[in-house]
């Protein structure tokens, strides 16, 4: 698409050397990519802070591939008052359902043909989730379901690394130690050869 003007600050303009107030989240690191990625929700909200304050937008876009990115910057404008109104756009995939990310191009052909295993793993995770659900009223506990997705992932020989398998609420991430049919969203983090992916699905009907 086109877009009308492009902000394009030098790095020494957002942060002189006596820089030294930063925004810190907390419960970004708990569990899934915070944790996998320490600190690095520091800087996302300090930037994204920096931003809103010096473009003042009525509106910022956000994809959900990035969940606990979404969960971080919708805190942050709910806890100091930032009149924006953030809007989640849904993860645009492949047509073989491999989610669009600049790491792909890292992958061989080999392995990018593989790497839809972490999709397929999502959607058998969502459609046990939703078949339990057509039989049972009974929720159904994070491991099992992690387990599903898990062994769907270990069929493929080049995944060479689950980093996680999260399940949580849609909201904050926050661990569900079972899931009913409210729902929830699955996060994962994969390594396919060395090329770290992620990727998420939202559970529900």
């Amino acid at each position: 698409g086109l877009c009308d003007i492009l902000f394009t600050p030098h790095r020494n303009e957002l942060y002189a050397d006596d820089f030294s107030v930063y925004v810190v989240p907390r419960n970004a690191e708990d569990d899934g990519e915070g944790k996998s990625r320490p600190d690095f929700f520091e800087g996302v909200a300090t930037i994204v802070t920096k931003l809103f304050n010096i473009v003042q937008p009525n509106a910022a876009y956000f994809g959900q591939k990035d969940a606990m990115q979404c969960v971080v910057v919708e805190k942050l404008v709910k806890d100091l008052n930032f009149p924006i109104k953030i809007k989640i756009v849904p993860i645009v995939r492949e047509a073989d359902g491999l989610a669009l990310s600049s790491r792909n191009a890292y992958l061989t052909e080999t392995e990018r043909e593989r790497a839809t295993v972490i999709y397929k793993s999502l959607l058998e995770g969502k459609f046990f989730w939703q078949n339990h659900f057509s039989k049972s009223k009974e929720p159904i506990t994070n491991e099992r379901l992690s387990a599903v997705i898990k062994t769907k992932l270990l069929s493929e020989d080049l995944v060479s690394e689950i980093e996680y398998i999260t399940i949580g609420s849609k909201s904050t991430l926050a661990r569900l130690d079972t899931i009913d049919d409210s729902g929830g969203i699955v996060t994962v983090a994969v390594k396919i050869g060395s090329v770290r992916l992620i990727d998420n699905i939202l559970l529900a009907f």
